[in-house]
């Protein structure tokens, strides 16, 4: 099956998802969502709605669990917003089918409120893979070539129209033998000097993050992920650009 006919059904969830983490829209019962895709069914999960949310007075904590078909699924997804909005998600799915499966996971959150001409951004993913059924287990990027896409704007989700601001995980595989497991070391981008420290484009609507990955028949794949997004202070775009004319000249050096 083509990715866009797999990824058609998110198209629907986008509109679901664009929440905000805003004590206001607490009051609500609304915040920001989860959505899940694999070739035995998709699912959403949105604060308020399923699972259990903590709200507090700089976002929330949303946690739950799930299972289809052909997987099973828990999370854990902590919002929050100051100088800097942020999500922090932790996800495990086990492919509880009988074949190989790629898992699709999109969570994003609302801005608190616009961030004009350029953004601060940065974030971060690191996980585990374990066998289960004792034939070893192995755990890919898809055909996109990264695990972890994080992105700003985006509207709609097939066709995807966000503007993807770092990827990481690009292109890794892992393995590890009968009843073992293995790891993806942590790996970041935007981290000079602290996350989010990348420049990045304005940001008008939201951010999150995609996770993409495919793994064997019967195993497990835990990721921790994080995306944070912050208005730059004019000290922080100094900075920035020192860096890049330090950079520049290190390499006319070489």
């Amino acid at each position: 099956m083509a990715r866009k006919n797999q990824l058609c059904v998110l198209g629907g969830f986008v509109s679901a998802v664009l929440l905000s983490a805003n004590p206001v829209w607490a009051q609500e019962g609304l915040g920001g969502s989860i959505g899940l895709y694999a070739e035995t069914g998709s699912s959403t999960w949105t604060t308020g709605q399923y699972g259990e949310t903590d709200w507090n007075e700089d976002g929330y904590h949303f946690s739950g669990s799930d299972v289809s078909a052909g997987w099973s699924v828990n999370w854990s997804m902590l919002s929050g917003s100051s100088s800097t909005q942020s999500l922090i998600l932790n996800f495990t799915v086990t492919n509880t089918s009988a074949l190989e499966q790629t898992f699709y996971l999109f969570a994003t959150d609302l801005l608190n409120s616009p961030i004009m001409g350029s953004s601060l951004v940065g974030g971060s993913v690191s996980g585990t893979y374990t066998d289960l059924n004792g034939d070893g287990v192995m755990v890919s990027a898809p055909e996109s070539g990264s695990i972890y896409t994080a992105f700003v704007d985006a509207t709609t989700y097939d066709p995807f129209d966000g503007m993807v601001v770092g990827t990481l995980l690009d292109g890794a595989t892992g393995s590890a033998g009968n009843f073992l497991s293995g790891n993806f070391e942590s790996s970041s981008f935007g981290d000079f000097p602290t996350i989010p420290g990348q420049m990045g484009p304005e940001a008008l609507l939201n951010y999150g993050m995609l996770l993409e990955f495919t793994v064997s028949a019967g195993d497990t794949v835990g990721l921790t992920s994080s995306m944070a997004i912050a208005t730059p202070a004019p000290g922080a775009l100094a900075l920035l650009c020192l860096a890049g004319v330090c950079g520049r000249r290190r390499r006319r050096s070489a």
